[in-house]
């Protein structure tokens, strides 16, 4: 019998109470008014981890009723560095690791992630893109491509990049955030990027990468055809975000005081205007055009204007990532449980995206 059996089974015996109950109690607000799409685990996780991630493998399903969770990422972040694996459930109902890769975190801004993970379509293989934005010089900023072949291939496998720096992708400009798509808009994996121009003052515009083909490596794509000029205060660092179509542009950054988040007409030559209401970290863009916060445990969101929607606790609840199931565009959601023996199961969520904004009902 798989741990994943055993593990469930135990709700069932007298006297055991896993400490997962009290995590999935703490985000039922928000989870009964989703659609569960698997539980995945156990996995064993060192007991000094001090956050604990799942990302499952994007999914290439034609409706929501043949999407089942099979494999995807865990980011363990322990002693001082984020560890990548990639999980999945063997012939025999196991769950198995590859491919551990470890990304030191030392130098990192406390109010940006130094490294962000994008899982990209899946193919043959499951995919992710990792970045490395380092704060203090955007000459050691660079990107790493993974790969492990499904169902149960090791993670970084033959055709895949480490460290390919971002200079020089585009001449002589800088990648200073970066923002992914979800599938089909434009194209499966477009990345849109805030490029900073030499200055001074510092010129920042819009642009779009594509992972290229095996040996995959991420290439210059587009631009638009007006690049805008765009004054911000002097940073190595934004968090940045397109609209699905492809007209308005964001820019969240810290000020040292709180969150500030910019707007402008992406491609257009004319000042970003400050949008006074969002005081929080902007963590993703949707297919709505809804700009989606997650920070200090609060699920947020502003409509594309940057007025407030909807605020509500996650209870424990991580934002993965949208992705089209068919022709719907979900939100998926991730719940870590940790068991009473140090063992941790993942319970995933979706809920479409034109829902969102019910879910501060």
């Amino acid at each position: 019998m798989s741990r994943f059996i055993v593990l469930f089974c135990c709700l069932a015996v007298v006297g055991c109470a896993p400490a997962f109950l009290v995590q999935l109690d703490s985000s039922a607000t928000l989870t009964r008014q989703m659609t569960t799409v698997g539980t995945f685990g156990s996995l064993n996780v060192s007991n000094t981890a001090t956050k604990v991630r799942f990302l499952p493998t994007k999914p290439t399903a034609t409706s929501l009723a043949g999407f089942s969770v099979q494999s995807g990422f865990t980011i363990v972040e322990d002693q001082g560095y984020d560890n990548l694996s990639f999980a999945y459930v063997d012939s025999s109902g196991q769950i198995q690791e590859t491919g551990r890769q470890s990304f030191l975190l030392s130098g990192a801004d406390p109010n940006y992630p130094l490294y962000e993970y994008d899982v990209t379509t899946t193919t043959t293989s499951a995919n992710i893109v990792v970045w490395k934005f380092d704060p203090s010089t955007t000459t050691n900023s660079n990107a790493s491509i993974f790969e492990a072949t499904l169902p149960s291939g090791l993670l970084g496998a033959a055709g895949y990049t480490e460290n390919q720096l971002l200079t020089g992708i585009f001449t002589g400009q800088s990648i200073l955030g970066e923002s992914m798509a979800p599938s089909p808009y434009p194209t499966p994996d477009a990345f849109n990027v805030l490029l900073l121009s030499p200055g001074p003052p510092p010129a920042y515009s819009d642009g779009t990468l594509a992972v290229g083909a095996v040996p995959a490596v991420l290439s210059f794509s587009t631009l638009p055809s007006a690049q805008p000029l765009l004054t911000f205060p002097g940073t190595n660092r934004f968090l940045y975000y397109v609209n699905q179509g492809y007209t308005l542009s964001y820019a969240s950054q810290f000020t040292g005081s709180g969150w500030a988040c910019y707007r402008w007409t992406t491609g257009v030559s004319a000042a970003p205007v400050l949008l006074t209401d969002v005081v929080h970290r902007i963590d993703a863009i949707l297919t709505t055009g809804d700009l989606l916060s997650t920070e200090g445990g609060i699920l947020r969101l502003y409509d594309p204007n940057g007025s407030p929607v909807m605020s509500v606790a996650l209870g424990g609840l991580q934002f993965c990532y949208e992705a089209y199931i068919g022709t719907t565009a979900y939100v998926f959601f991730s719940l870590p449980m940790n068991t009473q023996h140090g063992d941790w199961a993942f319970r995933v969520f979706v809920i479409p995206t034109s829902s969102m904004r019910s879910l501060g009902g």
